[in-house]
C-alpha cells in the first residue's frame, strides 16, 4: 500500500509541470484572442478606413468563437466574456442604424469589458510557472497587440475612445515598439533554431511600424490590423 501510495504521489507531482504549463497556454490563448476580438471589430468598424473589409469580420467572429471555447464554463473568467459579448451583441443589433459617430458609445464599454477580462487572464497567468522563451514570445505577441489597440483607438478618432487593456501616457507607442523590436532580437538570441521564422515576423513588424509610430501619415487601421494580425498568429504558432 505505501509503495503504490508514493507512486501515486509520485506520478501526481511529475504531472503538475504539464497542467501548469496547459493552464498558462489557454490564459495565454484567452489574451490574444481578446486583442484580436477587439482590434478586429475596431478595424471593422473604424469611420476613417478606406472602406468595409469583410476579413475583419471574419477574424473578430472567429475570436469570439475562440473565446467560447477556452474560456472555462463557470467562473470570474466566463462572467467577464460574458459582460463582453453581452455588449457585442448589443452594438452589432444597432451598428447598421447607428451613425458611425455615435460608435463611442458602444465601443468604450465594450473597451471596458475586455479590459476586465485581460485584467483577469493575466493574474490568473502570473501564478503559473512560465519561464524561457515561451514567456518571451508570450510577452512579445501581448506587446504587439497591445500597440495595435492603441493605434486602432487612435485612429477610430483622437479623443473619442477610451484605452482600458493598456497602460496608457505620452511614451506608451515608443516604449511598446522599442519592447517589441528587443522581444525579437531576445527570442533568436535564446532560441537559435527559430531565427528565420522570427527574423520573417521581425522584417514584417519593420515593415508596418512606420504607421503605427509616426501619425502624421495617413491613417491605416485596415493595413495596421492586418499585418500586426498576421504576425500574432504566426508568432503564436511557435509556441511549444
Amino acid at each position: 500500500m505505501k509503495t503504490a501510495r508514493l507512486l501515486f504521489i509520485l506520478i501526481g507531482c511529475l504531472s503538475m509541470p504539464a497542467q501548469a504549463s496547459n493552464q498558462a497556454a489557454e490564459l495565454q490563448q484567452i489574451r490574444l484572442q481578446g486583442f484580436a476580438l477587439i482590434n478586429n471589430l475596431l478595424a471593422y468598424y473604424n469611420p476613417n478606413s478606406d472602406g468595409v473589409d469583410p476579413r475583419f469580420q471574419d477574424r473578430y467572429q472567429a475570436a469570439r468563437a475562440q473565446l467560447i471555447q477556452v474560456v472555462p464554463a463557470q467562473g470570474e473568467l466566463r462572467e467577464a466574456l460574458e459582460n463582453l459579448l453581452q455588449y457585442l451583441a448589443e452594438f452589432e443589433a444597432e451598428a447598421g442604424e447607428t451613425p458611425a459617430y455615435l460608435y463611442a458609445h458602444w465601443f468604450n464599454p465594450m473597451l471596458k469589458a475586455h479590459a476586465a477580462l485581460d485584467r483577469l487572464a493575466d493574474q490568473r497567468y502570473q501564478m503559473q510557472a512560465v519561464a524561457g522563451n515561451v514567456a518571451k514570445q508570450h510577452e512579445l505577441n501581448l506587446k504587439l497587440s497591445k500597440l495595435l489597440l492603441l493605434y486602432q483607438t487612435r485612429t477610430f478618432g483622437i479623443g473619442t475612445l477610451g484605452v482600458f487593456a493598456v497602460e496608457m501616457d505620452e511614451n506608451a507607442f515608443k516604449d511598446l515598439d522599442a519592447s517589441i523590436t528587443k522581444g525579437f532580437s531576445k527570442i533568436i538570441e535564446d532560441a537559435p533554431g527559430l531565427t528565420d521564422s522570427v527574423e520573417r515576423l521581425a522584417n514584417q513588424y519593420a515593415f508596418v511600424r512606420p504607421r503605427l509610430l509616426d501619425h502624421s501619415q495617413k491613417w491605416v487601421p485596415g493595413i495596421t490590423a492586418y499585418y500586426m494580425g498576421n504576425i500574432s498568429q504566426d508568432l503564436a504558432a511557435l509556441a511549444p
